[in-house]
């Protein structure tokens, strides 16, 4: 059997072929613009905690667990414990949600005991969970559970820890920046015209 040779041999991002090439005539851009545009491609610097991506010890989780409200905040423990803000507060709020018996964490931690290989992804709150059964706060009264059932100190209310309105302001002022440098652009050309 002879193999037939494909019918578009040019490798294709829309369907339609590779893009014609451009013979027209090149254009001289400013300094100033050059080096602003070749700014927006600058690499990201990331800094990963000590601990990040590694698995919760008990004495992790209890240390977080007996964090006082009123005193502790994310940023401080998580220096201290070589964990990032964002993941002290996810596992916080995996014991706030099974004090309050929210968003049926016990369920899941229940779950996850009779059947570990099937609901694996309710370790993390199993774990909690074993743990608040350990250390006997299920046992005390329920004003006492919704009163150690807070968050730690944080920034703001808002505040989710994992960086995404950060994000946001910095996108929003980029964008926000290159709207106003493309109208003076288009403004300029049209003067030019």
């Amino acid at each position: 059997m002879s193999r037939q040779a494909p019918k578009n041999p040019l490798p294709s991002r829309n369907g339609k072929g590779l893009l014609r090439e451009d013979h027209s005539a090149i254009r001289l851009v400013p300094a100033a613009d050059r080096d602003w545009w070749s700014g927006l491609s600058r690499g990201a610097r990331v800094r990963f905690a000590e601990k990040y991506r590694t698995k919760w010890t008990d004495e992790e989780t209890q240390e977080l667990i007996e964090a006082d409200p009123t005193v502790d905040d994310y940023y401080v423990l998580g220096a201290r414990m070589g964990r990032t803000p964002g993941s002290l507060r996810i596992r916080r709020s995996m014991m706030v949600h099974l004090l309050r018996d929210e968003y049926e964490h016990v369920a899941k931690a229940e779950a996850y005991e009779q059947d570990p290989k099937t609901n694996h992804k309710f370790a993390d709150i199993a774990q909690v969970h074993r743990l608040l059964k350990k250390l006997g706060y299920y046992q005390k009264p329920v004003f006492e559970q919704f009163e150690l059932a807070r968050h730690l100190k944080q920034p703001s209310g808002s505040w989710r820890g994992d960086g995404t309105s950060h994000v946001a302001r910095v996108r929003r002022v980029q964008a926000d920046d290159l709207r106003t440098r493309l109208s003076a652009i288009r403004k300029k050309q049209g003067s030019r015209g």
